[in-house]
């Protein structure tokens, strides 16, 4: 479910080697650092913090381990303003993925605090994001 293009900038993790990431989307293997940031554990909490905005019942492997071992189940999280995938946190603790410096500097200003979203803004959001249908009964079923 690729975000709409107004949206891309907002959208972290959508690395051309996740099967769910953008064909053209920046490297992971490239993003890997031998260190991670100093607060590195604030960075991991956070995103591991956000509000759910899609869930799937599909589960993530790790694409960079040899044996792709299973990270978890596959959901889309947020913070209001930033999007990235439920996989992101793994990838940023074990593997010292470097993130988009503009996410780090607003994780560190608000002290690694994720705001409390409302259903109506998590609505909201995510047919932003995605052109998801606001209401429940705008979804064709045909």
């Amino acid at each position: 479910m690729p975000p709409l293009r107004e949206h891309e900038d907002r959208f972290l993790g959508e690395f051309s080697e996740l099967p769910y990431g953008r064909p053209e989307g920046p490297s992971l293997r490239a993003a890997v650092r031998d260190r991670g940031e100093d607060d590195e554990d604030l960075l991991v909490r956070y995103l591991r913090s956000g509000a759910v905005l899609v869930a799937s019942p599909s589960r993530t492997r790790d694409v960079l381990s040899p044996t792709g071992e299973v990270i978890g189940g596959f959901a889309v999280l947020t913070d209001g303003f930033w999007v990235w995938y439920s996989d992101l946190p793994h990838y940023v603790e074990r593997y010292h993925v470097e993130l988009d410096p503009r996410f780090v500097s607003d994780v560190r200003t608000r002290r690694g605090a994720v705001p409390s979203l409302s259903e109506a803004e998590l609505m909201d959001l995510a047919q932003a994001v995605f052109g998801l249908p606001t209401e429940p009964d705008a979804v064709d079923h045909t």
